[in-house]
């Protein structure tokens, strides 16, 4: 017997866990699972399975290649990988606020049963129910995650979104976070990320360098 599933077991019950939920490709290892418990005398834990991620076209488990492949991450903080030295970015270090990610990510094969999308963590808490769980596998759309972002940032306190702008360019350095937060008030709509501030901003914290010559004669 592989040694992995009586270190599983043993390390289940003398951690007291009482609910065990995996992905469904652990479900063949449920009966063997189950038989350990008993030889041990154990009472077993409650066993939930949940449907796979699937890639963005809907078709097989999705993997860190996907990302790659796609332009997102697979991760939620940065990785590298201690053998090959290989890095991959994470979902943190690209902008995603952390209450965007969870509310997201717990609407993969899941649904309260009604239209609203938008949850708080308390909110979820009090409404997830494993019977809601779906049975079939949920597609990662790298789209939606970008929505649930994008709402999540117009939230934000517009202090808070200048200190973290601040921080991430040299040029802001020396002018006033309230001035700062101002101009965020009024691009933010725009934007998905922070990253997207300077593009929609740069002009109200240095003088343009170009201008359209074919607009300025309309002025």
């Amino acid at each position: 017997m592989p040694t992995y599933h009586l270190a599983n077991i043993v390390d289940d019950h003398l951690m007291e866990i009482s609910h065990v939920i995996r992905g469904e490709e652990w479900l063949p290892s449920l009966a063997l699972h189950y038989q350990l418990y008993k030889a041990f005398g154990w009472d077993a834990p409650e066993f939930a399975h949940l449907p796979l991620i699937l890639k963005p076209t809907g078709k097989g488990k999705l993997s860190k290649r996907d990302g790659d492949k796609l332009g997102f991450p697979v991760f939620p903080l940065l990785w590298e990988d201690p053998k090959t030295n290989e890095v991959s970015r994470g979902y943190k270090e690209d902008g995603y606020f952390a209450d965007a990610m969870v509310n997201f990510l717990a609407f993969l094969g899941w649904n309260p049963g009604t239209e609203q999308e938008i949850f708080s963590l308390e909110e979820l808490i009090a409404a997830f129910d494993l019977k809601k769980v779906n049975k079939s596998g949920a597609r990662f759309d790298p789209d939606k995650i970008k929505w649930f972002n994008h709402h999540y940032m117009q939230e934000q306190n517009n202090e808070e979104l200048a200190d973290i702008f601040k921080n991430s360019k040299a040029e802001l350095a020396d002018i006033d976070t309230s001035y700062i937060a101002m101009a965020i008030n009024l691009i933010k709509e725009r934007a998905t990320f922070v990253s997207d501030f300077w593009d929609l901003s740069h002009f109200f914290f240095v003088t343009p360098t170009s201008y359209d010559e074919k607009a300025s004669k309309k002025l």
